[in-house]
């Protein structure tokens, strides 16, 4: 990556361990990258993850989807760009798009619903304010829903 490149994109090399027979990326490992997309780059606008462990709340899945355009390749830079989609008061949802960096073709795209629950009553609690501070600094980050 460029120092000029937006906060919310991530530059991963695809390993050996992503692909499959066809040196294509696999599609489970998809969600591998979504993941590490999404953590890198609210790390670098100024939100960790274990600020949530650490009031006593989890982060769970309620929904996931990827949506395959083109084949990423063994050894390729991607490009993987990360959005908040939606955001409510104890849910949000994490848009994904990767492109390969050689002409920025449209890889992939994807999906991740969470809700923040407390870990020892199970009951929903807010997001978490780093999340919204992590948005005021970093604006790229934020994706209006399609009309």
């Amino acid at each position: 990556m460029t120092a000029d490149a937006p906060l919310n994109v991530s530059r991963v090399r695809l390993r050996m361990y992503h692909s499959d027979l066809v040196n294509a990326v696999y599609h489970g490992r998809i969600f591998e990258l979504f993941e590490e997309a999404r953590t890198e780059a609210f790390r670098r606008c100024g939100f960790e993850y274990r600020e949530i462990d650490d009031a006593g709340n989890a982060m769970i899945v309620t929904s996931i989807a990827a949506r395959f355009h083109a084949a990423a390749r063994f050894d390729e830079f991607v490009a993987v760009a990360v959005y908040v989609a939606a955001l409510s008061k104890a849910q949000v949802t994490i848009a994904y798009e990767g492109r390969r960096e050689a002409g920025g073709a449209l890889l992939f795209t994807g999906e991740t619903a969470f809700a923040f629950v407390n870990k020892q009553t199970g009951r929903p609690v807010r997001v978490p304010e780093g999340i919204h501070r992590a948005l005021e600094r970093c604006p790229e980050m934020r994706r209006e829903p399609s009309a």
